[in-house]
């Protein structure tokens, strides 16, 4: 194993100003070496170099860009929060326009339910009073061919007794003046 003293090592080259140019990736090489194995020394805590703290600028700077971008998440989020509670909106208003329609549609299939079903009972109704008005003339009709033809019957009836009373009494003579009906009487 390696056993280096990193603080002496670090002062050694500190003092020369190649702390920027050569020290800063050795501490790199370093910090991945460390970090692998255990250096005498460094058994109570590993110690992993960097190459400093940022400047004070860069902090400010730093906490800056955190803040805004803590105010663009925020007003991210108030925007999506107000798009979702807009879109809640609508679908409550979809929902209640669907409600709604669905309502308005029932109710004009049951008042053409109930308007066909009344055509319906108009229809029977005009059915049966056909079936009526047909059987009234089917008996009228009866009636009437039964009645002329009874009237024929008793048109012959009497054109036969009238005839046969007729052959059966003598013609009354007819007379031109009262004296030929006079002189019919004296014979």
């Amino acid at each position: 194993m390696l056993s280096i003293n990193f603080k002496c090592f670090f002062n050694f080259f500190s003092h020369d100003g190649l702390k920027s140019q050569v020290i800063k990736p050795f501490l790199a090489i370093i910090h991945v070496y460390s970090s692998i194995y255990k250096f005498r020394g460094l058994a109570k805590k590993d110690y992993f170099y960097t190459m400093g703290k940022p400047s004070l600028k860069s902090r400010k700077l730093s906490r800056i860009r955190k803040k805004i971008r803590k105010i663009r998440m925020i007003k991210e989020l108030k925007e999506k929060e107000e798009e979702v509670s807009d879109l809640q909106i609508q679908m409550q208003d979809f929902k209640k326009s669907v409600f709604d329609s669905g309502k308005s549609l029932l109710n004009n299939l049951e008042q053409c339910s109930r308007e066909n079903n009344n055509l319906v009972e108009w229809l029977k109704l005009y059915d049966k009073q056909m079936k009526d008005y047909e059987k009234e003339i089917y008996d009228l009709n009866l009636r009437l061919y039964f009645s002329q033809h009874h009237q024929q019957t008793q048109m012959q009836l009497q054109s036969s007794h009238q005839l046969q009373q007729s052959q059966h009494q003598p013609q009354s003579p007819t007379f031109r003046s009262l004296a030929d009906y006079f002189k019919s009487q004296k014979s």
